[in-house]
């Protein structure tokens, strides 16, 4: 994920706790929302996840889970926990997410809770130094029953 994300590494405390307050930041910028992704029985942090704006376009999720709690259902989870809280802010009426095409496990995820893949978008990331081909998929608002 350091590849990826603004997660530091080496991660030392002083930059954990810079991470943190970046992720606090964008609510106070109105730019989007940092969650922690925490077991129940623990309360301890095992990843975390966010949706964030932009000007005239869907917003985008992303979340990590770090490797020691992956394959129990927690991205699924917070994926969709995630997008509905999308739905209860007003104007919201797309979600996206950007999918490397080889991670096998987030395109689960996103097939689970009901993203729709759209098209692969050559060159869409910078990861590790090198342009990244993404697949994007998106989740729409659901329309008011009536």
């Amino acid at each position: 994920m350091p590849l990826v994300g603004s997660i530091p590494t080496p991660y030392t405390h002083a930059e954990g706790l810079a991470y943190l307050e970046r992720q606090h930041q964008r609510l106070a910028d109105g730019t989007g929302w940092s969650f922690a992704i925490a077991e129940l029985a623990t309360d301890r942090a095992i990843g975390g996840a966010g949706l964030w704006l932009h000007d005239d376009a869907p917003a985008t999720a992303g979340y990590a889970v770090a490797a020691s709690a992956r394959g129990r259902g927690i991205a699924r989870a917070a994926l969709t926990a995630l997008t509905e809280f999308a739905w209860t802010r007003p104007g919201l009426h797309a979600v996206e997410l950007f999918i490397e095409p080889t991670n096998l496990a987030s395109i689960t995820v996103a097939e689970r809770c009901g993203y729709r893949r759209h098209e692969l978008i050559p060159g869409h990331t910078e990861i590790g130094g090198i342009r990244q081909d993404m697949l994007r998929w998106s989740a729409s608002r659901p329309s008011p029953a009536g």
